[in-house]
């Protein structure tokens, strides 16, 4: 395989996994929703149904985070291979990401990093919140 093709194919499959990315942050956005809608309408009425809510929406949360993760690692996975492939000859080529993680000082505030794992210790200050208060 051409040294071009390489490069083309290793782009097109980070494009896919930031679009797998951006599809798992919106899945999670829409269920935190629902979830918290939900949770404002059994409120007062259940405290086992906000209880399970709570769990599903921690549970929810720290498997978008895990998928999130694997698929960062799948992406700094294909940078390397990119790199090791290409060896002297990847300095022809436009660099794979314009920053890589190690290069931002505060990635792990980017909304893709944290939200899937702020979200679930919300939830469990909301269920300690309804089961003790």
């Amino acid at each position: 395989m051409l040294p071009h093709e390489y490069d083309r194919i290793i782009r097109e499959m980070i494009q896919h996994e930031s679009v797998l990315t951006d599809h798992r942050m919106t899945w999670m956005w829409a269920l935190q929703g629902l979830l918290f809608t939900t949770l404002g309408l059994l409120w007062e009425k259940s405290v086992l149904a906000t209880l399970v809510v709570c769990g599903l929406g921690m549970i929810s949360s720290i498997s978008v985070g895990y998928s999130i993760l694997v698929s960062i690692k799948a992406t700094n996975t294909l940078i390397n291979d990119w790199e090791n492939k290409l060896g002297d000859n990847a300095v022809q080529y436009p660099r794979i990401e314009a920053l890589q993680g190690h290069e931002m000082r505060f990635r792990y505030l980017l909304p893709w990093r944290l939200f899937p794992f702020l979200f679930p210790s919300a939830w469990f200050c909301l269920g300690m919140l309804r089961r003790f208060c």
